[in-house]
């Protein structure tokens, strides 16, 4: 956020309240469903999109193109085919990066949809829909004129507004604000007519504006996979791998090929090896390491695990990513608040405060689940 490129935002902020926020370890398939149940992720237990488990209906079409080398023209080959089919509805859920001998070990995990109901703990749009209360949630593409008037016909007393265009240049331009400039000054246009429309029409209007991460750097690149397969084990033999951009997270067949694996990781000088005591400080201790990966192996941020099975891009074609050690200044993301509320400064807040400062907002006890707390000044936080 910056006076000079997001001047609208800036001046809400100035006004009402601004912070930086304090994102979680992981994408956004976790922090999503943390924001809505103000729950870390080891709670909720949804981390990342893809788990291990038994995948009975892998790709047999881009099994056809396996027969190539796994090189860069072949990987954006089906990368494009992906994009394309997945435009008019076909299958959607493969990799193109993925080694075919792993095609049955991964699932995709569904992303959470508003209103979805989950056994471990409500979410917002539950306890609304519970209070009966109205609420529409909208998914941008693009931000235009027809959204806002989209946006504004429809009377639900809240509505909730999500656009990934930001994160997509981020991680194809990096966090550069002169390279956004433009971009930049689209969203917080567009947030100007939506607040400047909405408040003609609704005087005490709560504006609550945040993104769930920051952007950081890529200053170098880590093969991890080609570093591992040096070491004379066999990938589906003695061990399974899954690789995303910031860890990669891995499975053995013996306490042998573990102690091979893990002890060359810990050499690594571009990440490390999460220890017991970082899983649960992270709040990604899960239970079942079948899922998740018995290993876990986070890069340092800035480095970038290439290739990994989820980009198909030339190796430089990234300039930015996320998915690093919260800790880390450039994973924060920002919140900003305008309206009658008065929002407590002096601490960073955390994902899991979104959705307690949100129900104090509407006027609603957070759910005994919750294990965030209110941003909200002269709340009581009781928990219902």
């Amino acid at each position: 956020m910056n006076p000079n490129f997001t001047p609208f935002l800036w001046e809400l902020g100035k006004r009402g309240y601004a912070q930086k926020l304090k994102t979680l370890l992981g994408y956004s398939m976790g922090i999503h469903m943390s924001i809505w149940s103000g729950v870390p992720q080891d709670v909720h237990g949804k981390w990342v999109e893809y788990v291990r488990e038994q995948n009975t209906n892998p790709s047999k079409f881009f099994a056809l193109l396996e027969s190539f080398p796994r090189a860069y023209p072949i990987n954006l080959l089906k990368s494009g085919i992906q994009h394309f089919m997945g435009s008019y509805g076909f299958e959607k859920d493969f990799l193109p990066g993925l080694p075919p001998m792993l095609a049955s070990e991964f699932k995709k995990v569904a992303y959470y949809q508003p209103g979805e109901v989950i056994e471990a703990t409500p979410t917002l749009f539950n306890i609304l829909d519970r209070k009966k209360v109205r609420w529409q949630y909208y998914w941008l593409g693009k931000l235009d004129a027809t959204q806002i008037q989209k946006f504004s016909s429809n009377d639900a007393p809240v509505k909730i507004l999500f656009t990934d265009i930001l994160d997509k240049l981020g991680h194809k331009l990096g966090p550069d604000l002169h390279s956004l400039r433009r971009v930049l000054g689209s969203v917080d246009s567009f947030i100007e007519q939506l607040v400047t429309k909405s408040q003609k029409e609704y005087p005490d209007l709560h504006v609550l504006v945040f993104s769930d991460h920051g952007m950081t750097t890529i200053t170098e690149l880590l093969d991890l996979e080609k570093l591992v397969k040096s070491l004379d084990l066999e990938l589906g033999r003695d061990y399974l791998a899954f690789y995303d951009s910031t860890v990669a997270r891995f499975w053995f067949s013996s306490a042998a090929a573990e102690t091979k694996v893990v002890d060359f990781l810990k050499t690594l000088k571009l990440g490390r090896v999460l220890s017991e005591d970082d899983l649960r400080t992270l709040r990604i201790d899960f239970a079942d390491k079948r899922r998740y990966g018995q290993t876990i192996f986070l890069a340092n941020p800035g480095v970038y695990v290439y290739p990994n099975y989820f980009h198909c891009s030339l190796p430089r074609y990234f300039k930015g990513t996320h998915g690093y050690d919260p800790e880390n200044p450039t994973t924060q993301g920002i919140v900003v608040y305008d309206g009658p509320a008065t929002l407590t400064l002096g601490r960073t807040p955390g994902i899991i405060d979104l959705l307690p400062t949100m129900l104090d907002i509407i006027g609603m006890p957070k759910p005994c689940t919750c294990e965030g707390a209110s941003l909200v000044n002269n709340q009581s936080d009781k928990k219902q």
